[in-house]
């Protein structure tokens, strides 16, 4: 089997790529074992390489749980949208299984809409046409 992300031929964990891995590891704790110890991590973009002291260890890291605590930013007005849409797709689909199809739910929709706008439309109309009639009336005592 062909590994297309490997830059050199050969099986996945032969005992040669396995001994290399190895040998690369006691080479890399020689080194370390070698190098200097200067009593602490380094700060991250010093001018002079130097250890860092308690107090700046313990700034970096309130800094780091001060940004992991920040809130999230979701808008108000977006979870409602989604809310009431899938609130919505919800009656829907519950309209659509109660009819045996989406079209039939679709139906009992539209004619909940048009009694709600006849409910709503009645009292306008109403107004309507006692404002007409007040300003026929007003306009025939003016004559």
């Amino acid at each position: 089997m062909r590994n297309w992300f490997r830059r050199h031929a050969g099986a996945v964990g032969t005992v040669a790529t396995v001994e290399a891995y190895r040998e690369g590891r006691r080479e890399q704790r020689q080194r370390d074992e070698a190098a200097p110890v200067t009593g602490g991590p380094i700060l991250a973009g010093a001018a002079i390489a130097r250890p860092a002291t308690q107090a700046e260890l313990d700034a970096a890291y309130e800094r780091g749980r001060s940004r992991g605590r920040r809130p999230r930013r979701a808008s108000p007005l977006l979870m409602l949208v989604v809310l009431l849409a899938v609130f919505v797709a919800g009656v829907l689909i519950y309209l659509a299984i109660q009819n045996g199809s989406f079209s039939n739910g679709g139906a009992v929709v539209d004619n909940k809409i048009d009694q709600v706008e006849q409910t709503v439309d009645a009292p306008i109309k109403n107004a309507a046409i006692n404002t007409g009639s007040a300003l026929q009336k007003a306009g025939q005592r003016l004559k």
